[in-house]
């Protein structure tokens, strides 16, 4: 708000007159476009801050999880992990997800599937939840980043 501030100031101190018109609203949208491009840049580099430790926070509700419902020697619930991929100045993406060679397995777990000798696994709910939770975190996070922008 301070910088927007700054440019209703600047437009208040400023004298129209036909011949100072054109170069007065130059520098106005000059001035404009830096204070949009702050502001931009703050949000934009807030967000991306978050976005790995909401990534670190779902790995572990999904390792916690998965100890919970698969009693084993533990290797499933450590096997998760985060990536970052190709992030951008406009854009961060981090890839949750299971190593080898359990990353074989997450499917079958989470969805259930055939047993050998017929019939049917029950799928467990493990990712489904937490990739949920994740979304719910980072909306909420960029709505609080926008709303305390400066």
């Amino acid at each position: 708000m301070m910088k927007l501030n700054s440019i209703l100031n600047f437009v208040r101190g400023m004298k129209m007159s036909r011949h100072r018109s054109k170069v007065v609203g130059t520098r106005f949208a000059r001035e404009m476009k830096k204070v949009l491009r702050q502001y931009t840049d703050d949000i934009v580099d807030k967000v991306a801050d978050s976005v790995p430790t909401i990534a670190e926070e779902t790995v572990d509700d999904i390792s916690s999880k998965a100890s919970e419902l698969f009693n084993g020697t533990g290797e499933y619930a450590i096997s998760w992990t985060t990536d970052k991929v190709n992030p951008t100045r406009y854009s961060t993406a981090t890839i949750i997800h299971s190593v080898a060679p359990f990353y074989r397995l997450t499917h079958l777990l989470e969805k259930g599937h055939a047993k050998a000798g017929g019939g049917r696994v029950k799928g467990r709910k493990h990712i489904k939840p937490a990739e949920e939770n994740a979304v719910k975190k980072l909306e909420e996070k960029i709505k609080e980043v926008i709303n305390n922008a400066d």
